[in-house]
């Protein structure tokens, strides 16, 4: 089952880029301005926020195997059905529901693995998550060469295609799947103890979210590049995350809301004075961004499953929920900032969305005392 789950968030990572990766294609093909754009690429995350909160409490009635076969089937159906005449409207829908798959099975593997190993979980989801990183970037780099080949389209076809294997595979094979402990009937979790946690992941995915989408007219209106370095960025970014990531293997239980808030930090610091002191190479600056931040959300992922035993696949449904609000609100506000002010200016707010993780781990961190 660890094995599908790698597999499931390494397809994910894919799906999660496929906007930002062809970003130059669908503007030229739909005539997109920037805050449409951004809405574009909140359609995902839109979805996504449906899909988690939905599959939280399903999860804690009924288990993992039929929800998992059920919402991988989604994105497979939206990702095989795009085609260039698609309109933008058609694009959003297509994405929307794509998101509604991937935020629906990214709960069940969530919650299943801090179901498993309880306070050990830190380590097993930075492994998952980490797959979704190698997703993220290797699918830039995949769009680029299926488009040099075809067109802008196939990439999603190739997520679409991979979404049905992992389908296949749920219903089909002989897999363990974890069922839920037993819980109280009406077990919920604390609102006041989830609040500061369910802002950590706003502003996680708020940063995701933006530096995916525009990385490539940040890349050519701020700094003058070409689309393809502004790509690469996307990638470079992921790479970065997945480092993040693999770091935690590091140190296990040993990190916790502490690290998060130091993690925090130093993004808005890398953010902040690599956008005002135009730093050319955009690659090196998203790298530095995805490493910063890479732990931070399977992080509050393995607080989430220590501190709310009776109820982890609503608290991580919800917490999942705020991320993709976050990731819905960020890059419309960048798209609309950047239309009015350049993409520095967009791009900058992503500081302000670390600051809210420093500030939400901090709160969490004294609770906890």
């Amino acid at each position: 089952m660890f094995g599908l789950f790698i597999a499931a968030f390494f397809s994910f990572g894919i799906t999660l880029v496929l906007v930002g990766a062809n970003q130059a294609a669908l503007a030229d093909a739909m005539q997109l301005d920037l805050e449409q754009t951004g809405l574009l690429g909140s359609a995902l995350a839109l979805g996504a926020g449906v899909g988690i909160g939905a599959a939280g409490p399903l999860f804690d009635r009924h288990g993992g195997r039929a929800l998992f076969t059920v919402a991988t089937l989604f994105p497979a159906v939206a990702l095989l059905s795009v085609h260039a005449e698609m309109g933008y409207w058609g694009a959003f829908v297509r994405i929307l529901v794509a998101g509604l798959g991937a935020g629906a099975y990214n709960t069940v593997v969530n919650a299943s693995l801090t179901e498993r190993y309880g306070d050990a979980a830190a380590r097993p989801l930075a492994v998952v998550h980490a797959s979704a990183t190698v997703g993220a970037m290797l699918g830039p780099a995949l769009s680029v060469w299926l488009a040099s080949r075809g067109d802008w389209t196939t990439t999603f076809h190739l997520a679409g295609v991979a979404h049905v294997l992992l389908a296949m595979a749920a219903a089909l094979l002989p897999l363990r799947w974890t069922r839920p402990v037993a819980r109280t009937a009406r077990a919920r979790p604390s609102a006041a103890a989830l609040f500061p946690l369910l802002c950590i992941a706003f502003g996680y995915v708020a940063i995701e979210g933006t530096s995916t989408v525009f990385a490539v007219p940040y890349a050519m209106e701020t700094l003058g590049l070409d689309a393809a370095r502004g790509q690469y960025a996307i990638s470079a970014l992921w790479l970065g995350v997945l480092a993040g990531r693999l770091a935690l293997l590091a140190f296990g239980r040993r990190l916790g809301l502490r690290s998060i808030a130091v993690a925090g930090v130093v993004t808005a610091a890398v953010v902040m004075g690599g956008v005002l002191a135009d730093v050319g190479h955009v690659e090196v600056l998203f790298a530095a961004i995805g490493f910063s931040v890479g732990g931070v959300y399977p992080l509050t992922m393995a607080v989430i499953g220590e501190r709310f035993v009776e109820a982890r696949g609503t608290a991580a449904g919800l917490a999942g929920a705020a991320g993709a609000v976050g990731a819905v609100v960020a890059p419309w506000l960048t798209g609309a900032a950047g239309d009015r002010w350049g993409m520095s200016v967009g791009v900058l707010s992503m500081g302000g969305w670390a600051v809210l993780i420093v500030v939400g781990a901090l709160i969490a961190w004294g609770r906890s005392r």
